[in-house]
């Protein structure tokens, strides 16, 4: 995406935040603000750095079955440092991901193991996510019946299809196929010269993908498992936050916060501006009648986002990484792979 691109996307994203904070008022903004408990604040803040600390365990669970590998405190500071990225790029927290590869690679690790390790550890995640929105989209049809299910149905088919299709690619790998091999060499890329070192690169991950998934099943079914563990609890630290905020939600009404959060961060705005207040907005006043509580739902969300993009921006101000030098470790390990 451009730069021009990005920058229209932003605006229209800080348009729409700025026009429901007009529409709907700061006042219930400022109410929970002023019921604020600070010992519910410290809770949520355990729960979130749990959960940020076993994201870089997960991943160094895979990464320790590719062959060398950093501590783990170096993957759950590399993992913030990704996240952090991914957030404030139009693309969603993938877009954090060859970040994650460049300081996997910067720390010593091949090209291919570094990248195979992201690759397995984003597959796990967004198998653990489609499950657990596949749950969150049951709860919301059963729990508001009235609404329409035709959505709700489409949008699990989807989810329950792309769960599918990433568990037939590992068990492909497994299998000792390559099926991203196969599909490059009939459409003739080998042939291109200019995707070449991309292919190399990408087909040398994933024979090491296959290795892994070969070798080490119980390495992929443990990162699963702990996948879910991670969604469980990160409701829970959505609960302690609101409530710190004296926003008492029903557990359905979380899940779906917590469902159309993830889907607003998809949309091509840096940080999901816009879109993450408006879906808070939308699902409050769809459930409960309630547009203001929405409002402070999402700027709860913005300012967990916005804390979180600080940590992982200060990670690598401590790395001794610049801004400027993100798209070069980014691209670093694809170079040399």
């Amino acid at each position: 995406m451009s730069g021009r691109a990005t920058i229209g996307f932003l605006t229209v994203g800080l348009a729409v935040a700025v026009l429901l904070y007009v529409r709907i008022g700061v006042t219930p903004v400022a109410a929970a603000f002023a019921q604020l408990r600070v010992g519910e604040l410290a809770g949520y803040l355990v729960l979130a750095t749990a959960i940020r600390v076993a994201y870089g365990l997960r991943w160094h669970g895979i990464a320790r079955h590719l062959g060398a590998v950093p501590p783990a405190t170096t993957l759950v500071t590399a993992r913030l440092a990704g996240d952090a990225v991914g957030t404030l790029l139009p693309v969603g927290r993938l877009g954090g991901d060859p970040l994650r590869i460049g300081l996997l690679y910067r720390a010593g690790v091949d090209g291919a193991r570094a990248s195979a390790g992201v690759v397995m550890d984003r597959i796990l995640e967004v198998l653990g996510n489609s499950v657990a929105a596949s749950v969150y989209v049951c709860v919301f049809i059963l729990t508001w019946a009235s609404l329409t299910r035709r959505d709700g149905a489409g949008m699990l088919a989807a989810l329950v299809l792309g769960a599918v299709g990433l568990i037939a690619l590992m068990a492909l790998w497994r299998l000792g196929r390559r099926p991203l091999h196969n599909v490059g060499r009939a459409v003739g890329m080998e042939r291109r010269l200019h995707t070449a070192r991309w292919l190399h690169a990408l087909w040398r991950t994933e024979a090491t993908l296959g290795r892994f998934c070969r070798d080490h099943p119980a390495a992929a079914s443990w990162g699963l498992v702990a996948s879910l563990l991670i969604e469980a609890v990160s409701v829970l630290e959505h609960l302690v936050l609101f409530r710190s905020f004296g926003v008492s939600l029903s557990l359905p009404t979380v899940l779906a916060v917590v469902m159309t959060s993830g889907f607003a961060r998809v949309v091509p705005v840096p940080a999901g501006l816009g879109a993450l207040e408006a879906s808070q907005v939308a699902v409050l006043t769809l459930t409960s009648g309630r547009p203001d509580i929405g409002l402070v739902v999402g700027t709860l969300l913005r300012l967990h986002e916005t804390l979180w993009i600080a940590v992982g921006l200060g990670a690598l101000a401590a790395q001794g990484i610049s801004p400027a030098r993100v798209r070069l470790l980014s691209w670093a390990p694809r170079a040399s792979t």
